[in-house]
Parts: structure tokens; C-alpha cells; sequence
């Protein structure tokens, strides 16, 4: 009877993990648009994905999604939200790409928790940005208080998410 509870507890929990999307067109997808009528406004926002399995340098698991508003049918901005989440503090401040640029840092929260401290920003992209991004994994350098981080962002999230913003845009979307 033990071993018939287990199972069940076990196949409960498996299917309550939220999948991380592997391929361009499951983060397309995957991208939710919510409105809010009273102000005008649609946000389109990926699933969050979760840069286990070798997508990020070691010294900075993170969990990411893209998130773009767009107010009076205009695109207002585009970001990458990050969640990080350490054993102590980093103080994440400011960001530069691959490519040298200094990115528009926003800092969100930070909160701490069962032994674990988690930090939340976002860098804000063009869509000239997402365009490059989608051609390679791309690497952004995280820089805090307390220590640096890099992280890889697959083509393939950047690829599926301007799919939606482009077809969104022109409103295309199937």
C-alpha cells in the first residue's frame, strides 16, 4: 500500500514541474498575451526558462523569460527578466553583452529565503538586440557587489520570441 501511495505522490509532483521549452517554436508557443483593457495595455511574455543542463556558466544559474509591453497597439519596451538565486548576496548591478554594450539594467527585487538569496532584474532590448541574439546563443556578463556572472541565452528562446513579437506586430499571429 506504501509503494501504491509513493507512486502516486511521485507522479503528482512530476506533472506539477512546469516544462522549460526546448525549441524556437515551443517558446513561440508558449508566449501568453495578457491585456489589461482600463490602460490599453498587452504584455506578450515567454515561458520561463530554466538554464540547467549546460546553458549557463556555473557561477549563475538562472531562470529567464522574455517580456515586451505594448501600450495603444506601440511597442513600449522589450526585456529580459532574470531570476537568480544564491547562497548570499551578489548585488547584481549592471550588465554588458557579448558584444561590449552596456545594457539598460533594471533591478527588480531581492528577497531571501530558506537559506537561499534571490535576485530579480531585467535588461531592457531592442528589437534590433532580439534580431542579433537570434543568429547565436548569446553571452551577457552580470556584474555585482559581491561577485560576476555570465549568462548564455539560447538562440532559440531569443528565435522563438521575436517570431511572436514580429507576427504580433503585424498582427499575423495564426
Amino acid at each position: 500500500m506504501k509503494s501504491i501511495y509513493l507512486s502516486l505522490a511521485l507522479i503528482f509532483l512530476t506533472s506539477c514541474i512546469a516544462s522549460t521549452p526546448k525549441t524556437s517554436n515551443e517558446v513561440y508557443l508558449g508566449v501568453k498575451v495578457t491585456e489589461d483593457k482600463f490602460k490599453d495595455q498587452k504584455w506578450l511574455e515567454s515561458e520561463i526558462y530554466s538554464g540547467t543542463g549546460g546553458t549557463m556558466v556555473a557561477n549563475f544559474p538562472a531562470r529567464i523569460f522574455y517580456r515586451a509591453l505594448y501600450e495603444k497597439n506601440e511597442l513600449q519596451y522589450i526585456q529580459l527578466y532574470t531570476i537568480v538565486a544564491f547562497t548570499s548576496w551578489r548585488f547584481i548591478h549592471s550588465a554588458t553583452s557579448e558584444d561590449g554594450v552596456e545594457l539598460d539594467f533594471h533591478e527588480i527585487d531581492r528577497s531571501v529565503g530558506s537559506g537561499t538569496v534571490t535576485e530579480h532584474f531585467a535588461i531592457s532590448l531592442s528589437k534590433s538586440d532580439l534580431i542579433k541574439m537570434a543568429k547565436k546563443n548569446w553571452q551577457i556578463k552580470y556584474y555585482g557587489k559581491k561577485g560576476d556572472g555570465v549568462e548564455i541565452v539560447p538562440k532559440f528562446l531569443t528565435e522563438g520570441f521575436l517570431k511572436k513579437l514580429n507576427c504580433f506586430s503585424s498582427n499575423s499571429c495564426k
